[in-house]
């Protein structure tokens, strides 16, 4: 059982790879003991061994602990799961109990599905919800992690020094909570340990980007540990990700904070009261963690919604003043309205949240570009200042791919593309005519790889093209311009 789920973990090994082995080594097992014994294998008594992988890993308790909510399909709402005494199966509403203003929801829940020949409810969007305190006893149980993580609070107070982000002014003054954690006053428990996250969210299209494939958005949510090192940082084993968010459509608006709630009440309650973790690798007598959330990363649209900003290209496009988009050619900074703290936001958040109706609602948005969002509820977080900025598509994949794709017409994997496609046949007509007197109307009938193709063999330049995409209009007429410069000058005015 060990060997097949360890390769199964480890080795990545399939389902019908890991049966294949489990039920192997059960008959290995089973004839080592028959000879023995000196006695027909099939006289043993049973072993006792699963014949399913799944039932050697459940022997191991290696399931995370993973709630299952029924996401709403029109609001997001999350309904956590309801069990009946004696019964391990989860029951949930049929229709969404969401009310908002005098009016319910009532959007279809769940459909039936066949169990142990039994009719069970299952969510139609199924939300599952990795717990947080569940991923950090993973985490601290392997070698290392726990050093590397108290060597960073250490370094801090040695040097000030810059090296990472836990040595930034943020940080050294994180507001931790001061109440006493459970398991303090036992000197067999290790000292308390306190852990820092990063929080990212975004969608992707399960189906890749094609154009002609199907258009979908799932999302995620994940929360990085910035104790440890950049080499641990990022492993898989330590990122922690707390949900996948059911497409086949992005949540609208406000109800991405549906989705986000279950995190949020977990961070709250391990901030202030902190988690007793029963068992370490460095501590066997278990100590306390606290986490707490320092920022948001993630993209501009996916950071926005999140936090409760407008979009970026909405009239309050700006996230830390309150310049309108009429305005945003004033580059002026001593005529920009000022910053926004975070009791100032706050205020305008509630507004937006105990407002009277959805028309009251939507006034507010449209005014303020701000509303509520549950990271809101952890005091210590401040969204004037917590939010990362969105460097990688702005530079890399904005002014950088701009500037070189559409300014220096950098296009070499279309070219390359067009260098594979070039007919010789084709090629040969091409050359014939340019040596008789072309005519613009007499080269459109030649394809793009063509025309490309006879003007890299003539050393032509091409300006760089207007849309980004070059077009047989720019070939054409660098060949009648090098070629027959007087097709291309002006007729003179009579």
């Amino acid at each position: 059982m060990y060997q097949s789920v360890a390769t199964k973990l480890f080795g990545h090994n399939s389902h019908r790879t890991s049966i294949f082995n489990l039920r192997t080594g059960a008959s290995n097992s089973a004839s080592a003991i028959a000879r023995g014994h000196k006695i027909k294998s099939k006289d043993l008594p049973d072993l006792g061994a699963p014949r399913d992988i799944r039932t050697a890993k459940a022997a191991f308790n290696l399931k995370p602990q993973i709630t299952i909510y029924a996401c709403c399909p029109a609001c997001s709402f999350c309904h956590p799961p309801e069990y009946h005494p004696g019964s391990p199966i989860a029951s949930y509403p049929t229709r969404c109990r969401r009310e908002q203003w005098g009016t319910t929801c009532g959007a279809r829940l769940v459909k039936h599905r066949v169990e142990n020949k039994l009719s069970v409810k299952k969510p139609i969007r199924p939300f599952g919800y990795h717990h947080l305190n569940d991923h950090v006893a993973a985490m601290l149980s392997q070698p290392g992690v726990e050093s590397a993580v108290e060597d960073s609070w250490k370094f801090r107070k040695l040097t000030k020094e810059t090296r990472d982000i836990v040595d930034t002014e943020r940080l050294r003054n994180f507001p931790w909570s001061k109440e006493s954690c459970p398991g303090d006053a036992d000197s067999s428990h290790g000292p308390e340990l306190r852990l820092v996250w990063a929080l990212s969210v975004d969608w992707f299209n399960p189906f890749h980007n094609k154009i002609a494939g199907k258009s979908a958005s799932v999302g995620h949510i994940s929360f990085t540990c910035l104790n440890l090192p950049g080499h641990l940082r990022n492993e898989d084993d330590n990122i922690f990700l707390v949900g996948i968010i059911p497409g086949p459509r992005e949540p609208k608006g406000a109800d991405i904070n549906e989705l986000i709630k279950p995190v949020v009440e977990d961070l709250q309650r391990s901030f202030n009261a902190g988690a007793f973790i029963s068992q370490t690798y460095k501590y066997p007598g278990g100590r306390c963690v606290r986490s707490g959330l320092h920022f948001l990363a993630s993209d501009l649209l996916a950071s926005r919604k999140v936090a409760g900003c407008s979009s970026h290209s909405s009239n309050c496009f700006c996230s830390l003043c309150q310049l309108k988009r009429h305005d945003i050619n004033n580059i002026d900074p001593k005529t920009w309205p000022p910053p926004i703290d975070r009791k100032t936001y706050l205020a305008m958040a509630d507004a937006w949240r105990y407002a009277q109706n959805r028309t009251a609602q939507k006034k507010l948005w449209k005014q303020n570009g701000i509303r509520w969002s549950p990271l809101l509820e952890l005091s210590y977080w401040d969204p004037t200042r917590c939010v990362a900025l969105d460097a990688m598509h702005n530079l890399f994949l904005g002014l950088m791919q701009h500037h070189s794709r559409v300014i220096l017409g950098l296009r070499i994997s279309s070219m390359e593309k067009d260098e594979k496609s070039v007919c010789d046949k084709q090629l040969q007509k091409a050359n014939d005519l340019l040596s008789c007197t072309p005519t613009a109307k007499s080269l459109k009938r030649f394809t793009m790889p063509v025309l490309g193709e006879l003007c890299r063999r003539r050393n032509l330049t091409l300006s760089p093209p207007e849309s980004g995409h070059r077009k047989k209009k720019d070939f054409i007429a660098a060949l009648l311009t090098v070629c027959y410069p007087s097709k291309m000058a002006p007729s003179p005015k009579n």
